[in-house]
């Protein structure tokens, strides 16, 4: 990971700690948001994840894929 892609994506913080960042993209009527997780997380974390990603799409009126592109291991 570069030290660029911390500082410009937008960062996904769970308890208080970074865990990661997240990038989003338009694609056929939906959202996909891409996860680049710094460790791995536990299966609380990601429902916490899963959870936001799905109060995004609702926010912008689209259903969400979500992806992970590293999961920190």
């Amino acid at each position: 990971m570069e030290l660029n892609e911390f500082i410009f994506n937008p960062t996904i913080i769970v308890n208080g700690g970074i865990v990661g960042t997240w990038k989003r993209t338009f694609k056929a009527g939906k959202v996909n948001i891409a996860l680049n997780q710094f460790k791995s997380l536990n299966n609380e974390k990601i429902r916490v994840i899963k959870e936001a990603a799905t109060a995004y799409g609702k926010f912008i009126g689209m259903p969400v894929s979500l992806v992970t592109v590293n999961n920190g291991v």
